[in-house]
């Protein structure tokens, strides 16, 4: 599973990073919404962990999904 992790603070992004992968998780990380909006487009993402607080936007305005809209397939975790 290829699991998204949106996330600008550098210390917390490496650290649910590294949990991941030793879970045996593929992870790709982004510390803003519009680097995460390339990343759903251009990689096969299965699952999203998103952080509230981007420098270039409020993540809460991403979710919860529209189950219209498709975002690659992926599937958002969070507490909405």
């Amino acid at each position: 599973m290829h699991i998204l992790v949106v996330e600008d603070d550098p210390i917390v992004a490496d650290i649910l990073g590294m949990t991941l992968e030793e879970a045996g998780y593929f992870k790709t990380t982004a510390n803003t919404i519009e680097t995460a909006l390339f990343e759903l487009k251009h990689s096969q993402i299965d699952a999203v962990l998103l952080d509230i607080n981007l420098p270039d936007g409020d993540g809460t305005r991403w979710g919860p999904p529209d189950p219209q809209k498709s975002y690659a397939g992926a599937n958002f975790g969070g507490v909405w």
